[in-house]
């Protein structure tokens, strides 16, 4: 359960550049950190990404879907898993567009920080739904 989440101004721009045809990348790259700063809609980074993971690099390609979560396919769902290659407690996990770099997402804090150890996997599931009032 986060302590804090949110699609970034970034992630927003992600969204409607996607909408009308200008983006063709996806945000379904997971990666992990050890910052505990409460996450703000202008983060551009995790505020302490960890690059120790497995693969070389900690982000990794999670599967994306399209799943329901109040009305049909109304929800983007990204799961993966990220190892370990060290003793390390993992506080914040995001997901950006790309492998390495910018094109933050999202960005949440865990409520609870996950200590692991070299080999230890942690699975991610991220589930950012859409949703609208009438006005």
């Amino acid at each position: 359960m986060p302590a804090s989440t949110a699609v970034v101004q970034n992630g927003r721009a992600i969204i409607t550049s996607r909408l009308i045809g200008t983006a063709t990348a996806i945000p379904a790259y997971i990666g992990w950190g050890t910052g505990t700063t409460a996450t703000l809609t202008t983060d551009t980074a995790l505020q302490t990404e960890d690059t120790g993971g497995s693969p070389a690099y900690a982000r990794i390609l999670g599967a994306s879907t399209q799943t329901t979560t109040t009305s049909t396919s109304d929800t983007h769902t990204v799961i993966g898993t990220i190892t370990s290659n060290g003793t390390k407690t993992i506080t914040e996990a995001a997901l950006f567009t790309v492998v390495s770099g910018t094109g933050l997402y999202v960005r949440g804090v865990l409520a609870t920080a996950i200590t692991v150890a070299v080999n230890d996997s942690v699975a991610f599931t991220f589930n950012v739904q859409i949703t609208s009032s009438v006005v």
